[in-house]
């Protein structure tokens, strides 16, 4: 620009990362005899390959991992699939419905393996969702922990399906359940202990503060959050216990808040939230021992938050790819999201 002459004084490297999709056509060769004697056909065979032409394990993971974990439904993971090479790949919707099936009745055995994990585990997290099976409101279940995840599907909520899952039923005494006050966990039948997530109750205090201010919503609240932040500095100080003195302290705050909460419920009585904050009183005093074994012991949780962020992605599936064609269908998918959690985690 200038008029002057350029020097070149040096090179500098820069990369660009991309990635090739490339068909592979394998063809494999079996031999075919005939017999001298009575002219029969015989041919050898390979039990993995029975169809003349059929789809190799990277496109059958492709497939299972886009509707699984992507959520893609049956005919856009049919178009993806397809247009890497149209001459070449022509899967079906129907192709992809059989391999959803054949892997979900591969891996009931590992969900198997991982429900008897769960029933020899010390400490346990379950909650239920709403997903949709043929237009019905039905449920999927997870039960697990930091190294576990087992999900399961039943057309209705319930202790049936709690039966048939057989794994509350078959915990011991010495387990540690956290759950969201979920009655059935109550069940006279079950041996464990029961705790209850204080995330969910927070939330239920601040909702009634929301709307009537009661004194003790407030000042219930604000106990809870001081006394889990001076846990958590006591853990990260290797303290793993509150002192007598300091538990006898928080419980008698605690029966002197629903006391006085009490109170503050009959000079409000006719209002229209009254009968929630009845509901919570009562919860709260029947399930005293539930909701302050935390303060007991270090090592139970303060929240169920393991268990919700397992079903979160239902909601996503349910937007993106829509429901289920049936209940047997939902089972496939839990045995393969059982499958793909458990291993990442």
């Amino acid at each position: 620009h200038c008029g002057g002459t350029l020097a070149e004084t040096r090179d500098i490297p820069k990369d660009e990362l991309d990635y090739e999709v490339k068909v592979v056509r394998k063809r494999h060769v079996f031999k075919e005899y005939v017999c001298d004697s009575c002219g029969k056909t015989v041919r050898t065979k390979d039990p993995s390959l029975k169809a003349k032409n059929q789809y190799g394990p990277v496109i059958q993971a492709t497939a299972l991992s886009l509707m699984n974990i992507g959520f893609v439904s049956l005919n856009r993971t049919q178009s993806l699939l397809c247009g890497i090479d149209p001459d070449s790949i022509s899967v079906s919707e129907g192709y992809l419905a059989k391999l959803q099936k054949r892997y979900g009745r591969k891996l009931e055995k590992f969900a198997e393996e991982v429900r008897a994990a769960c029933v020899g585990s010390p400490l346990l997290y379950w909650d239920d969702t709403v997903v949709f099976i043929n237009t019905a409101r039905a449920c999927m279940r997870f039960y697990g922990n930091e190294q576990l995840a087992l999900y399961t599907a039943h057309m209705s909520k319930g202790l049936e399906g709690i039966m048939q899952d057989n794994v509350l039923p078959a915990l011991p005494e010495t387990a540690t359940v956290m759950h969201d006050h979920c009655s059935i966990s109550y069940h006279k039948g079950f041996l464990f202990r029961n705790v209850e997530c204080l995330q969910h109750l927070e939330r239920d205090l601040q909702k009634l503060i929301d709307v009537c201010h009661h004194k003790w919503l407030i000042e219930m609240k604000e106990l809870i959050r001081q006394t889990i932040h001076k846990r958590k500095q006591l853990i990260a100080a290797g303290i793993d216990h509150f002192t007598r003195e300091e538990i006898n302290g928080f419980m008698a705050k605690y029966t002197g808040l629903l006391e006085s909460g009490y109170q503050e419920y009959i000079l409000d009585l006719n209002s229209y939230y009254s009968n929630d904050e009845n509901a919570l009183l009562i919860r709260l005093k029947d399930y005293q021992e539930n909701y302050t074994e935390w303060v007991r012991d270090f090592t139970v949780p303060t929240t169920n938050n393991l268990s919700e962020r397992g079903l979160r992605f239902i909601k996503s599936k349910d937007k993106i790819s829509g429901q289920f064609l049936n209940v047997n269908y939902a089972k496939y998918f839990a045995c393969i999201r059982t499958y793909i959690e458990t291993c990442a985690r």
